[in-house]
């Protein structure tokens, strides 16, 4: 398995697109509520308790990633996703253990709230861990996600104390997080860590359609237009003028 060069914003894109598995993700199998319960299949919404997916093993997984290898560019790998992996753990790291035994490359999209015992087991198996971070404000982010803001930051430094190679991501949203200041809020946090790279992106809403499947009531957040987002960048990367790399500019 290589290595990301640490802090290459530019190796940790290409190692993410390398790495991309298409339908390779960890999804939760949420059981059916028991049948004469309040949740039960009668009074869901259409479609909610449907299986979206099959009950699969990790060999199974990194032996058809394997087969598959011939087709990869830049060597390939798994990249283990979600919803969130950290919520099947051993599922999650036997999948990332027997694709790094294998020699592949390996990535996990995470939002990071998982238990310290995790991340420890994980950073032995996983080549890169992209981490979001959605929100720098704890009221904000606990209302919006239920997520810690302390743990998520304690994360981010074991982390680094680790020495993985590890990206951030915060999505920009509407009327939430989308102002100078919160950009000076954010990189207030930011300062703390060292990923190999901080991308800033505009929310978008390919969420809504999951949760209308799991018959979940959804809100609707707002988007920022590519003008706007550019400006929010500049002022986030200028406060972190010295500790990115040129190129981490979330492009």
């Amino acid at each position: 398995m290589t290595p990301v060069p640490a802090r290459d914003a530019a190796a940790v894109r290409k190692y993410a697109q390398d790495t991309a598995l298409p339908l390779m993700g960890i999804c939760l199998m949420l059981p059916a509520a028991p049948a004469g319960s309040d949740s039960d299949s009668q009074s869901a919404a259409p479609g909610a308790l449907s299986v979206n997916g099959r009950r699969i093993s990790a060999e199974s997984i990194v032996r058809q990633a394997l087969a598959d290898r011939p087709f990869y560019a830049g060597g390939g790998g798994i990249t283990v996703t979600g919803g969130e992996p950290s919520f099947q753990p051993e599922f999650a790291l036997e999948i990332l253990q027997r694709a790094a035994f294998a020699g592949m490359n390996t990535c996990m999209e995470t939002a990071g709230c998982f238990d310290g015992d995790f991340l420890r087991e994980a950073s032995r198996c996983c080549g890169l861990f992209l981490i979001d971070v959605k929100d720098a404000n704890e009221k904000r982010l606990r209302k919006n996600t239920g997520q810690s803001l302390s743990k998520l930051a304690a994360n981010l430094e074991a982390a680094g104390e680790l020495g993985v190679n590890f990206a951030v991501r915060t999505p920009i949203i509407g009327d939430i997080n989308d102002t100078p200041e919160d950009m000076l809020e954010l990189s207030a946090f930011a300062r703390q860590f060292r990923p190999a790279e901080w991308r800033l992106f505009s929310y978008h809403e390919l969420g809504l359609s999951k949760a209308e499947r799991l018959g979940r009531k959804q809100g609707r957040f707002g988007t920022v237009s590519e003008e706007r987002l550019q400006r929010l960048r500049e002022i986030f990367y200028r406060e972190l003028s010295g500790r990115m790399r040129p190129g981490s500019t979330g492009d």
